[in-house]
């Protein structure tokens, strides 16, 4: 099985991409913040996620984005969302 890592680079390079430049480009960004995120919530139980499930259903959103969605989670529920503490400063 090929790490995540290697498949990446492979890519990379095969298209003659920079990995660094890549990564410290605005979409590079987002698709790490994304991952970390993503990360979170796999971590959750069932309970937790159907507490943030329900605490969203009564919100309106009109820009929807990963983005959005975590600043709205952290405002409903920021015991829970604790952990996310580190990636406030890349939602900003």
């Amino acid at each position: 099985m090929i790490s995540k890592k290697v498949f990446f680079i492979d890519i990379c390079s095969s298209y003659g991409i920079d990995t660094e430049t890549w990564r410290r480009s605005e979409m590079g960004r987002v698709l790490e913040r994304n991952y970390k995120i993503k990360e979170f919530f796999i971590t959750l139980n069932d309970d937790q996620m159907n507490t943030l499930a329900k605490s969203l259903a009564s919100i309106t959103l009109t820009n929807f984005s990963v983005k959005t969605l975590v600043k709205e989670l952290t405002k409903r529920n920021p015991a829970l969302l604790m952990k996310l503490n580190e990636l406030k400063t890349t939602l900003n």
